[in-house]
């Protein structure tokens, strides 16, 4: 991929489906180690969005040889289908057990051509996945569904604990029959602000598997009333929001 993907990663520091084939899932566990992403996020003109995809697919070599290796346990692209005037259009992210494992991808990846030069905007951003499940998969269509929350201070293992006991059932169930191939509850390594931000990113096989995760959530605060005022008493509403994607590449060990 362009070495665009390493924008700003030296200065920070070294800082979400189908034609699919997928084999059975991996088990979710009661006790899960901590696993390190990293998000390239880029707003394009319109114009150039053709060429993010093409860029995606003269990569995929390289990124297929850094799952076989063992280096990258995931990796994926995607275009966002809900735009705002000021948002981002596409995102690249990549997944290893460590952060060691992720520079060296990012170095094999710096060496496939020049940095997208019509970007608009661009932004790296490291992260920790707390919680997460997958099934084995390769595709190269679908749809990412995310959330992001910001939790007021103080009350971040609180709204762990919330998440773990109303979203993690449901969706380790969706990642059972196959629906979803991976889902991913996280939270950035580098904080911004006082509060700490979550995120919930789940790799949808096709749109009834959306509409599907559409109607649980719906069903989750309806048999659960008081769901949605601990959620508003644990974070900041104004910060909270949806997004919707089109899987452009994707693949998990």
């Amino acid at each position: 991929m362009d070495n665009g993907i390493l924008s700003g990663v030296r200065l920070l520091f070294l800082a979400l489906l189908l034609a699919a084939s997928a084999t059975p899932l991996a088990q979710a566990q009661a006790k899960q180690e901590p696993l390190y992403g990293y998000n390239s996020d880029w707003t394009f003109p319109r114009s150039q969005w053709d060429d993010f995809k093409k860029a995606v697919e003269a990569s995929r070599p390289i990124h297929e040889r850094l799952v076989d290796n063992g280096t990258l346990l995931s990796w994926g692209a995607c275009a966002a289908i809900l735009h705002t005037p000021d948002g981002l259009t596409h995102v690249e992210w990549l997944q290893a057990d460590s952060l060691e494992n992720i520079l060296k991808a990012l170095d094999d990846l710096s060496k496939t051509g020049p940095p997208f030069t019509s970007a608009t905007k661009h932004a790296d951003s490291f992260y920790l996945t707390l919680v997460y499940n997958h099934r084995t998969a390769s595709a190269s269509s679908g749809f990412l569904a995310s959330s992001v929350w910001s939790v007021k201070a103080g009350r971040d293992q609180e709204f762990e604990e919330l998440f773990k006991k109303y979203y993690q059932p449901w969706l380790d169930q969706m990642v059972a029959e196959g629906s979803a191939l991976r889902y991913t509850f996280n939270t950035p390594i580098f904080h911004p602000t006082t509060h700490r931000v979550y995120s919930l990113s789940v790799v949808l096989r096709d749109g009834s598997s959306f509409d599907k995760f559409q109607a649980i959530v719906r069903t989750m605060l309806e048999q659960n009333p008081a769901l949605h005022s601990a959620i508003g008493a644990l974070t900041i509403e104004e910060d909270q929001h949806d997004g919707l994607a089109r899987i452009l590449a994707y693949q998990h060990k």
